[in-house]
């Protein structure tokens, strides 16, 4: 079940959230550029020039828009 928050999330609906599978996210290269790799609903894969992969998530809290970093990949 879908929590209230997630459906709610100004990024995507619930019904409408993508899929971030290990193995796109394992096969996921670095480039020039830092570049994202969207789940919904906020949440992606943020992809640095050094390789490193940081799982972020935006959401809004007093009318200010915040992304912190969850975890490393």
């Amino acid at each position: 079940m879908v929590s209230c928050m997630v459906s709610k999330a100004p990024y995507g609906r619930a019904d409408t959230m993508g899929k971030l599978y290990a193995t796109t996210v394992t096969s996921a290269r670095p480039r020039e550029r830092e570049y994202k790799l969207t789940d919904g609903a906020g949440l992606y894969l943020l992809v640095k020039p050094n390789g490193r992969k940081l799982w972020r998530l935006n959401y809004a809290y007093l009318g200010k828009q915040r992304t912190p970093t969850s975890c490393r990949w």
